[in-house]
């Protein structure tokens, strides 16, 4: 299954869509190896599935995280997968808060880093939920509360503009505001 899930409605203004990927590497690729030719948006990545490798231009294989940030790629770029396929990508909009200040950093062009390098490792307690849940909907929920975690932490995002954080607070749902 190759699948796009619009967001909740309060979402909506910083992410895109989730681009869900389920099945087999067979099923889903037709190989185990996957080129990207570039990406034009930043975002998250979920892998709920087997293991996946970054593949160096010397073929040797890198693992990836279960989860992480990845860049703007502008470079091809491949992926070795094992047998079970599952991942969820979190397409941000190209002027979302979380897309300006987490992921457009130079450092993270043509790369990723871990979600756990970022927020420590009190995040595998989420990696760990997303993992055992049993269904899309729910892992998704997961996904989107993470997501206003960081929304509402001012150290992750633009410190010194308070109405950016008055706009933001009038967009959220009540229950989600502190």
């Amino acid at each position: 299954m190759i699948a796009l899930v619009t967001p909740t409605s309060w979402l909506q203004n910083y992410v895109e869509d989730y681009l869900v990927i389920e099945g087999t590497s067979q099923q889903i690729f037709g190989a185990k190896e996957y080129t990207v030719n570039f990406s034009e948006t930043a975002g998250f990545f979920f892998n709920y599935g087997d293991n996946c490798y970054r593949i160096d231009k010397d073929d040797k294989k890198h693992n990836l995280p279960k989860s992480g940030v990845y860049g703007l790629y502008d470079q091809e770029v491949s992926y070795y997968f094992e047998e079970k396929v599952k991942l969820i990508f979190v397409i941000l909009r190209s002027q979302s808060p979380l897309n300006i200040s987490l992921i457009t950093k130079e450092n993270l062009k043509n790369s990723y880093t871990a979600l756990t390098d970022i927020f420590g490792i009190e995040y595998r307690r989420i990696e760990y939920q997303i993992y055992r849940c049993e269904t899309l909907k729910s892992r998704i929920n997961l996904i989107e509360n993470f997501l206003f975690e960081i929304l509402h932490s001012k150290s992750l995002l633009r410190e010194n503009d308070e109405n950016y954080f008055k706009e933001l607070d009038n967009d959220l749902p009540l229950f989600y505001l502190n």
